[in-house]
């Protein structure tokens, strides 16, 4: 096991791809096609000039941005030429009436964004097995080559590297991304840690790392702020025995189906106000401890414990069956779902109800000296009531709403 440095210094290469096809007919229709968007031809002369040329010219007047991202021309078939080295492009071609195309990679594009260029990694070699990932004092970003089914150890993204990993969900050339967007490593076989944001630094404005459905423990100690719609640090696909700690920046857990977390910790550092993190609806969390930050959990939660002035929201059809609110933290419940085990709200702690009109169901609630539970418009029904523990009614904030009756035992 040896320790790979990432540092950028390949040169770029420009992509040629060939197309032929294997017969060339008149009445039969060719088609090109990259990000599910198509450029077609009917050829009207069965000769390989005439569908070439009317390839070449569809593609010139193609309003699609994919197609404007390579020049085309006729030599022995269609040859498409990038017009930025070390910018890859994607494309697959058909025929009707069974003719064969066939897809060439003349030059394949590389260049100091690719993952799998040894010139990119400090002693000019790939990373091997087992060998350890750092990212550190460069600019230049981690695009491509992005999927590779070796199984790495850790991987360390520290503060002075402020290139990006991965690639923003839009494309600056005015479309949706369809190249892999996520640096996937392994075979999903094997765990690995991540850490981010150590140290002081520009930081990175895109870190996007998809556990491959593997144990991912995770510490994010700062990032950078957003130029796109994406967060900052994406970390996706993880499975139920992960771990991760946010201790600084924005960043969101998700999944492409469906990913777990064991546990998801949001604690702020000295000076960390502004963390803000969320758990996508596809991500079902175990036990979810914010200390402070903002939180955001749109999928589930088997037990929520929010103090020391945290914003916990929990919105969509969220579920968390116990809830623990204290210490000048606020949980917004606005899901639909209701809270099936209990809440408890302690001393400066806020429950509140207020963020949505659906009707829910909290089967019991503990309210203690200084709590508050908000619920002004009474949505919610309580199943065994609301009892007080070791308060009286004037040392707690209650409000259900007008007209509901309230029992003592």
């Amino acid at each position: 096991m040896a320790i790979k440095t990432w540092r950028g210094g390949a040169a770029a290469v420009t992509q040629i791809t060939t197309i032929t096809y294997s017969a060339y007919t008149s009445g039969e229709t060719y088609t090109l096609t990259i990000n599910s968007k198509d450029v077609t031809f009917l050829a009207t002369v069965s000769t390989i000039a005439n569908v070439i040329a009317g390839l070449v010219a569809a593609i010139a007047a193609s309003a699609e941005p994919e197609f404007a991202e390579f020049s085309a021309v006729s030599n022995s078939g269609l040859v498409l030429t990038g017009n930025t080295a070390g910018n890859p492009f994607v494309i697959t071609s058909t025929a009707t009436d069974s003719i064969t195309a066939t897809v060439t990679a003349t030059q394949a594009s590389t260049g100091p964004n690719f993952f799998n260029n040894a010139d990119n990694w400090e002693g000019g070699s790939v990373p091997s097995a087992a060998d350890d990932l750092v990212f550190s004092g460069s600019a230049v970003s981690l695009e491509h080559a992005l999927v590779d089914a070796t199984i790495y150890g850790n991987i360390t993204i520290d503060s002075t590297y402020s290139g990006n990993i991965g690639l923003p969900a839009d494309n600056v050339g005015g479309y949706r991304e369809y190249r892999p967007r996520f640096l996937k490593l392994g075979d999903g076989s094997s765990a690995f840690s991540v850490i981010i944001g150590q140290g002081t630094g520009r930081q990175s404005n895109l870190i996007q790392i998809d556990g491959n459905n593997a144990t991912v423990n995770a510490a994010i100690y700062n990032t950078g702020n957003s130029t796109t719609s994406d967060f900052p640090v994406v970390i996706k696909n993880t499975d139920n025995s992960s771990v991760c700690d946010v201790f600084g920046g924005s960043v969101k857990f998700d999944a492409d189906t469906s990913g777990a977390l064991s546990q998801l910790r949001v604690t702020p550092g000295q000076g960390a106000n502004g963390v803000q993190v969320e758990a996508s609806t596809t991500v079902a969390c175990g036990t979810v401890t914010a200390a402070g930050g903002s939180l955001a959990i749109r999928g589930s939660a088997t037990l929520l414990k929010a103090s020391d002035g945290a914003q916990v929201t929990l919105s969509n059809a969220a579920t968390c069956p116990t809830v623990n609110v204290s210490s000048g933290a606020t949980v917004f419940w606005s899901s639909t779902a209701g809270i099936t085990t209990k809440a408890f709200v302690f001393h400066q702690g806020t429950l509140d109800f207020s963020l949505s009109a659906s009707t829910k169901a909290v089967q019991a609630c503990d309210l203690f000296y200084g709590g508050i539970v908000r619920d002004p418009i009474g949505i919610v029904t309580y199943t065994t009531s609301i009892v007080l523990q070791g308060a009286k009614l004037s040392e707690v904030q209650l409000d259900v709403g007008r007209g509901r009756t309230i029992g003592i035992s």
